[in-house]
């Protein structure tokens, strides 16, 4: 099914070969603009299969690229029960679709265990009892592995809803001395879904002695 290659600003790209892949059906490839036909290295003859696929690649790019433009915030919209949050993006090293955690005994309640991520173990954290959401009652359906100046951590969520491009004019910041003790973790608020939500500073989040756990679970006991 593959057809041939293509290099898009440096990247290589498998092209399918569509005949193959939807069995003969007849595909209208509609009006192909801007292609670089030296850019395309085909198996077996050419047609514009290929020239189609590169130009979706292009104009996805761009989309991308416009999107990141400057004064635009990268976020990833996430909830966590009924609450809808912004994660900046570069703060995010990763999503774990319904991950496999495994307990980790005599931790406080918002341990939820831990994963192997990539080969390391990292601790998954249930943040919603520390910023005023209910405490979670089930399984994680996904993780958020976050970075940290001093590691990583996961954080455990219900749903990873998308990843938005909101105009920094757009953002609120929430000064100190106007934030309540429940939204000292924000760095602001945007305005999405006609709603208002919070966007998370993470690293305010987690330098907080609340997450600290101060017991040594040794064999045969626990000391603090």
């Amino acid at each position: 099914y593959i057809q041939g290659i293509a290099k898009v600003d440096g990247d290589i790209l498998m092209v399918l070969d569509l005949d193959v892949v939807f069995g003969g059906a007849q595909i209208d490839v509609g009006e192909v603009a801007d292609v670089d036909s030296n850019l395309v290295s085909e198996a077996d003859g050419g047609d514009s299969h290929a020239a189609l696929f590169l130009a979706r690649a292009k104009h996805l790019r761009e989309h991308r690229r416009l999107g990141q433009g400057q004064g635009n915030m990268p976020l990833a919209v996430v909830q966590i029960g009924t609450e809808r949050l912004g994660f900046i993006l570069e703060k995010l090293r990763s999503f774990v679709d319904s991950p496999e955690i495994t307990s980790v005994p005599c931790c406080p309640g918002h341990v939820i265990g831990v994963i192997n991520f990539g080969g390391d173990l990292v601790t998954v954290i249930d943040i919603g009892q520390k910023i005023g959401l209910m405490t979670r009652d089930g399984n994680a359906n996904k993780v958020a592995v976050v970075d940290l100046d001093d590691g990583i951590v996961g954080v455990v969520l219900d749903d990873i809803l998308e990843v938005i491009y909101v105009p920094e004019s757009e953002f609120k910041p929430l000064s100190d001395m106007h934030s309540h003790d429940g939204e000292s973790y924000l760095l602001g608020t945007i305005a999405y879904a006609r709603k208002t939500i919070g966007v998370v500073d993470v690293e305010r989040l987690f330098s907080d002695k609340y997450w600290l756990v101060d017991q040594t679970v040794y064999e045969g006991g626990m000391v603090s």
